[in-house]
């Protein structure tokens, strides 16, 4: 039954914990989250230990949390909000976050305080289970298994350099077409606001880039070499460029959105997204004639 929690993995787990509406097993030969109801209609779970459950996270659990947070606000109006929403009983998790969506800066904040608690869970879980491994409970086994696949990587602003190998790229994701259509230009680098990503060793491992266009960001290309997909580099590149993005100078205007257009097939991608703050904004459909 043992397992390495890639970063990918650990995303997976994260999100599924604050699933309130479905309740999800670890498929612990294949890394990925099964939801338990159709496992139920498919085999038999008793005499095994392939899939586990994962670590127990409710929305009593949410709510406490919730009251961390508002209780140690510093912004004496931002923590009166705050606690007035946890007073509203059954709408209280949506007035909570429509209080935080007023906030920015307090969201951000919500949201990282939120994913450091859900990891130290996540870890105390992990070492749980490795001490029923026989490895012992050292309590910091679980961060080394999943911070190693990105402190293997570096994340810089992009370079003229890059080009050729994020053109490379570029054709290989678009169906490996030998030549780059004039539309997809925004999508090569350098572009005004691009981040790459490296190996220790200097080896391109993907990049970012956006472009503005009035009060808008339109990031034109994200893309990660495959053999380093799934490590959580797609997320660090993104997590890059919106810090950047936060801090241009006023003298060149900053974004009041930023818009990322995803294709179905990383649809996965799109919990990525919405830890960063982002949402749904229009859906394409497609027919192939």
């Amino acid at each position: 039954m043992r397992f390495e929690l890639s970063e990918a993995l650990i995303n997976d787990i994260l999100f599924a914990m604050e699933d309130q509406a479905q309740e999800f097993l670890l498929d612990t030969h294949e890394g990925i989250l099964i939801p338990r109801d159709i496992l139920f209609e498919v085999i038999d779970l008793d005499g095994g230990d392939r899939y586990i459950p994962l670590p127990e996270w409710d929305a009593a659990d949410g709510f406490r949390l919730m009251e961390r947070f508002a209780g140690g606000c510093k912004n004496q109006p931002v923590q009166d909000q705050l606690r007035g929403a946890l007073r509203q009983g059954k709408g209280s998790f949506r007035a909570f976050q429509e209080a935080l969506n007023a906030r920015p800066d307090a969201e951000q904040r919500w949201r990282n305080f939120k994913e450091k608690e859900l990891r130290r869970v996540l870890n105390d879980w992990y070492s749980s289970l490795q001490e029923t491994w026989g490895l012992g409970r050292t309590g910091t086994r679980a961060k080394a298994a999943g911070s190693p696949p990105l402190a293997n990587f570096t994340f810089r602003p992009s370079t003229k350099a890059d080009r050729e190998a994020a053109a490379r790229l570029h054709r290989l994701c678009a169906g490996g077409q030998a030549d780059i259509p004039a539309a997809d230009e925004a999508a090569l680098l350098p572009g005004p606001l691009s981040f790459t990503a490296e190996t220790r060793g200097g080896e391109f491992a993907g990049y970012i880039t956006a472009r503005q266009k009035g009060e808008g960001l339109y990031i034109s290309a994200l893309a990660v070499i495959p053999q380093y997909r799934r490590l959580g580099i797609g997320s660090a590149l993104l997590e890059a460029l919106l810090e950047a993005a936060r801090q241009r100078p006023p003298v060149r205007g900053k974004a009041s959105r930023i818009y990322l257009e995803l294709p179905v097939e990383f649809e996965r991608f799109s919990r990525s997204l919405s830890k960063q703050g982002f949402q749904p904004g229009a859906v394409r459909y497609v027919l192939h004639a």
